[in-house]
């Protein structure tokens, strides 16, 4: 892979969540919540804790390609969309 890959990539996910709309923003925060983006993903059960696994590598994905501030992932985690669209609007 090289290194315009990676750059694409990071467009592609800068572009699909798009902090200009609502919508977008509302999308990341559910995904935040449905991913445990600061929830942990111990369970004793192993197979529901890998698949909590698998769902928080998702949203580190999305977070590594957008960086998002850790304010903004704070914000989305506990479902206040709407902070991070005023702040990005000023």
């Amino acid at each position: 892979m090289t290194l315009s890959y990676f750059t694409d990539t990071k467009k592609a996910f800068q572009q699909t969540f798009e902090f200009t709309q609502p919508a977008n923003i509302h999308v990341l925060e559910k995904l935040a919540k449905f991913c445990r983006a600061n929830d942990s993903t111990f369970h004793p059960d192993a197979r529901i804790a890998a698949n909590m696994d698998g769902r928080r590598e998702v949203w580190l994905l999305i977070q590594k390609n957008l960086n998002l501030s850790p304010e903004q992932i704070a914000q989305l985690a506990v479902g206040n969309s709407a902070a991070v669209f005023e702040r990005l609007q000023q």
